[in-house]
């Protein structure tokens, strides 16, 4: 009896070891896979870099050429694969921080597809979930986007929250205010455009006023309340706020290198600013040419009349765009009251004593005495 319990012991020890070396070889097999096996947020890089914004450029640039059948068949089956690639991810890294974003991509491939229902609940899910700021707001749109065939009125609720956080972005709200007027007509979208484009600079927020202008001309007509701005001078220190120009007189001379009258232009704002100046009368210029590095030696080596504002925006400059500029030479005045009284080209004559008689020259003098008689009521 001795032997044969001596032997089981023997064989339950050889057992125990056997088993402690299975366990063991297997957790390093697991640790080794484990680091062989790339970050949630290196995988995800991977897929955007694969599959991303800037991956649909690259294959819109490719493929543009071929005809529409070939194209459409060709997009879908990027669109499978970022799908597959997706769908692998969030089964890998359900609970990784990443997963939210990989959620959002998905969701956003599901709607190129018709895969409303799927992409809906992926983005209540990082809605619920993400508690980032930045994803939730883009989990937003793209519902809201869901919703807008399907359930007009529950996109316009989205569209809404999200217009009136004011934890949001200046420039998300007016993408807001901008998907809301293409859900209305009339007055509601104008009311719309014109909330969007109150806000401060940004690339929605300029779309709010090119559609502005197109919808409603006489938004910027003579009369009508002048866009509020704030940007910087060329100088990169100078500020340009409508806030510190309340109560003053502004003109904005709009030109190009290639204005045939160029000179002229100066002199006539020369002349206006030695005149006025002291009456509270500023004037800011904007180059419509885009060049922003030789702008800035232009401004280096002539003293302009103005205070330069112009960048690389060129015709999209902040300003320009605000007033409904799209060629030079152009001026725009506003009086004391932040109103527009003047918007468009000026002939400028070749004789300084002719200035006076210029239409400009009778406005700008006309709002700054208008200025003087506000002060003295006061």
């Amino acid at each position: 009896m001795t032997g044969l319990r001596d032997g089981n012991e023997t064989m339950n020890a050889r057992a125990f070891h056997f088993a402690a070396l299975t366990i063991a070889l297997v957790s390093i097999a697991d640790l080794a896979i484990a680091q062989t096996r790339p970050s949630a947020a290196d995988e995800l890089r991977r897929i955007v870099g694969d599959y991303g914004e800037e991956a649909e450029r690259r294959f819109v640039r490719a493929f543009r050429h071929l005809d529409g059948d070939e194209y459409r068949e060709m997009s879908q089956q990027f669109l499978q694969r970022r799908e597959r690639e997706l769908r692998r991810f969030l089964t890998r890294y359900p609970l990784a921080d990443e997963a939210h974003r990989g959620r959002l991509m998905l969701a956003r491939t599901l709607l190129y597809r018709d895969g409303h229902d799927e992409a809906a609940s992926l983005l209540k899910m990082v809605l619920l979930t993400s508690g980032d700021a930045s994803l939730e707001r883009d989990a937003k749109f793209a519902l809201a986007g869901v919703y807008r065939k399907h359930d007009p009125v529950q996109a316009r609720a989205l569209l809404l929250e999200t217009a009136s956080d004011p934890k949001t972005d200046a420039d998300s709200r007016a993408r807001a205010y901008l998907e809301l007027a293409g859900m209305s007509d009339g007055k509601v979208k104008t009311d719309y455009l014109r909330h969007g484009a109150s806000g401060d600079d940004g690339t929605y927020r300029r779309q709010c006023w090119q559609r502005l202008v197109r919808q409603d001309p006489k938004a910027l007509e003579p009369g009508s309340p002048a866009p509020a701005f704030a940007i910087t001078a060329t100088d990169g220190k100078t500020p340009i706020d409508t806030r510190r120009l309340a109560g003053d007189v502004y003109v904005v001379c709009y030109w190009s290198s290639r204005t045939a009258e160029l000179d002229r232009i100066r002199s006539l704002v020369g002349v206006m600013r030695q005149n006025h100046g002291s009456r509270g009368l500023h004037v800011f210029g904007v180059c419509l040419d885009g060049d922003l590095k030789r702008l800035r030696t232009r401004v280096a080596e002539q003293r302009d009349p103005w205070i330069e504002a112009g960048d690389a925006w060129g015709r999209l400059h902040e300003l320009a765009i605000r007033h409904g500029v799209d060629r030079a030479p152009m001026f725009v005045v506003v009086d004391a009251t932040g109103h527009l009284r003047f918007r468009g080209p000026v002939d400028v004559p070749e004789s300084v004593t002719a200035y006076a008689q210029t239409p400009l020259w009778k406005i700008v003098e006309h709002v700054v005495d208008e200025r003087a008689q506000l002060r003295a009521a006061q």
